[in-house]
This record gives C-alpha cells, sequence and structure tokens, in this order.
C-alpha cells in the first residue's frame, strides 16, 4: 500500500509568510525568458532572473509590507557588497537580503519552496539555489520537494520545473540551470562551494573548460538560505556572494545577524555574528500565536496517520536592510 500526503494550502500563517515576500516585488512585470549571451561563457544563451524595481521601490514596498504587518519600518534599503571574480573579471556584486523568520515545525521548508513557485507565477522568477547547512538538511529538503511535487503541480496548474541537489559528478545540471526555461531548483550545501578546491570553481573538461561558477553567476540565482545563522562567518559570506545572486531569501527560527539590536535613527549598528561587517537591522520582530491544524513534521504524522492541533509560535522578521563593510 502506497502511502500519500496531503497538503492544506489555505494555512494562513503560511499564506501571510509567502505573501509578505510575493508583495517586496510589487510593480515588477512578468519576465518571459529570452536567452542572453553571455561573453565569457562559450557564447551559451543563458536564462537569467530579472529585476527591474530600483531600490526607491523596492523600498517603498518593504515598507508597505512592514506597515500591512505591523513591523517598525525600515530607513534605507542595504545589501551586501563584495568583489568576485566572473568570466569577464573581476566585478562588483550587491544584493538585497530579505529574512522570514519562523518557529521549527511550522511547514518553513513548504513555505519557502511555495514561494518560489509563487515568484514564478508572478513575476517569472525562475532560478533558485536552496542553501543548507549540511547533508542531513540538504536530504530533508529534497523529500519535501519529492512530496509536495503532486501538490505544487495541482495549486499552481502544472507549471514546469525541476529540483535537484547539486552534484560535482553531474555538471551537466548546473548547464541545465543556467539554460533552461523552466522553474530550476538546486540544492546545494554551502560546503560545496565555499573552497578554492571545490569542483564548481574548477575548469572540468566535461564543461569544455568552462567553471560552473560561471554559468550560476549568468543566471542570477535566487537563493533561498535555510538555517542562515549557520552560514555566518566571512568565508561563507563570500561564497553566497560568488553566486551573483540577485537577491537572498533567509529562512530560520533562529536568526541570529538579522537580529541585532540597533537605537532606531541611532546610525550606529551593532557589531553581528559576521566577521568584519555590520549588520543594519534592528530587531523588527513581531510574534504572533496561531491555533491551527497543520503538517508540522510530514514523515511523522504520516508515520502516525493522524493530524494534531498545535499552538505554534511564528514571527515574521521584516527584511533585513542588508549587511555593509565595518569601519
Amino acid at each position: 500500500m502506497s502511502l500519500q500526503f496531503k497538503f492544506d494550502p489555505n494555512q494562513l500563517y503560511q499564506i501571510q509568510a509567502i505573501q509578505a515576500v510575493v508583495e517586496l516585488f510589487e510593480g515588477q512585470g512578468f519576465v518571459t525568458a529570452h536567452p542572453r549571451f553571455q561573453d565569457g561563457t562559450l557564447n551559451l544563451a543563458v536564462i537569467a532572473n530579472q529585476l527591474d524595481l530600483d531600490d526607491g521601490q523596492l523600498l517603498a514596498n518593504l515598507l508597505a509590507v512592514q506597515q500591512r504587518n505591523g513591523v517598525r519600518p525600515e530607513g534605507e534599503l542595504k545589501r551586501i557588497e563584495k568583489s568576485i571574480q566572473t568570466a569577464q573579471g573581476e566585478a562588483p556584486v550587491a544584493f538585497p537580503n530579505f529574512s522570514v523568520e519562523m518557529e521549527t515545525g511550522t511547514g518553513k521548508t513548504y513555505v519557502y519552496l511555495r514561494t518560489a513557485v509563487e515568484l514564478f507565477k508572478r513575476y517569472g522568477m525562475r532560478k533558485f539555489i536552496v542553501v543548507v547547512p549540511s547533508l542531513a538538511v540538504r536530504e530533508g529538503v529534497l523529500k519535501t520537494l519529492a512530496i509536495t511535487e503532486k501538490h505544487f503541480r495541482q495549486l499552481y496548474g502544472n507549471p514546469v520545473y525541476h529540483y535537484y541537489r547539486y552534484d560535482s559528478e553531474n555538471l551537466s545540471q548546473v548547464r541545465q540551470f543556467a539554460q533552461s526555461h523552466s522553474v530550476e531548483l538546486m540544492v546545494m550545501t554551502i560546503d560545496s562551494f565555499n573552497k578554492a578546491s571545490n569542483v564548481i570553481r574548477q575548469e572540468p573538461d566535461r564543461l569544455q573548460g568552462e567553471k560552473p561558477l560561471h554559468l550560476i553567476q549568468a543566471a542570477r540565482p535566487i537563493l533561498i538560505l535555510d538555517e542562515p545563522q549557520n552560514m555566518e562567518s566571512e568565508k561563507s559570506v563570500e561564497a553566497l556572494a560568488d553566486l551573483n545572486p540577485l537577491l537572498a531569501l533567509r529562512y530560520s527560527a533562529t536568526h541570529r545577524a538579522p537580529s541585532a539590536r540597533a537605537s532606531a535613527g541611532a546610525g550606529n549598528p551593532t557589531k553581528s555574528a559576521f566577521p568584519g561587517l555590520r549588520t543594519a537591522c534592528p530587531d523588527l520582530d513581531i510574534n504572533r500565536r496561531v491555533r491551527t491544524r497543520h503538517n508540522a513534521s510530514w514523515a511523522f504524522l504520516a508515520m502516525l496517520a493522524r493530524r494534531r492541533k498545535l499552538s505554534t509560535k511564528w514571527s515574521l522578521r521584516s527584511p533585513c536592510r542588508g549587511l555593509s563593510p565595518s569601519r
């Protein structure tokens, strides 16, 4: 007898978390897939994410989301800024970070995977990399992708999307990620790309001498960081920047760096867990208790063949203003 999972798509607190991210890009039009040739990447036509909103529009959307959620507003939008090596040589990269805080057991993985599909539906964003801190978390994400596939296809009208773990022995996946017209969800551990010796940074014969990293950079992926508090070293921040992301979405029950306190309007941010960096993100939690029936732990509840009513606490932390180099 086969076991099938049934998901409730109408959990209010999950919908609120999804909508908070989607509404950050209000005013962005739907971007159709247009192949673009990239210099230095073997003339490969790459399908990249695109964001046409400027910082002023993003900040206005951020303020609107914060106001609707009762969160103290941010005064400015800041980004992680680094210098990275691309196929064209050294280049600056700057990308905003937005944090969603959800308690363990409230369907965090479900929420960020569904958010990715929703961003494709609304705006045509289609290249996503889920970055995880360990192999165990990676396998959990892949399992959730497998058991939610039918649910998402039914919910969103059978969209074409692919999911897979990054495999250094199967670099054709990287080419697919860069060139595909469909939604691509690649799951990677931070250790698979944070060292110079990683295959992703080499020039293997399988890609005719092209670095896999350059193909990923050309796609301008959206990073989904699962448990980002485990990726807060300077080495990890540099590795994330090396992917040339369009932006990063951070999901955790225990954010550390984004929750550092700073006096409102003081302009004197406290030091974060990032060596050599300072966070400009005040502590902007809102906590809400929600009594609901939900699939807190899919495998556990399925084994028991029942669902439990749980009192859960979740908090949506306002999107972080990002990080800037400390002086």
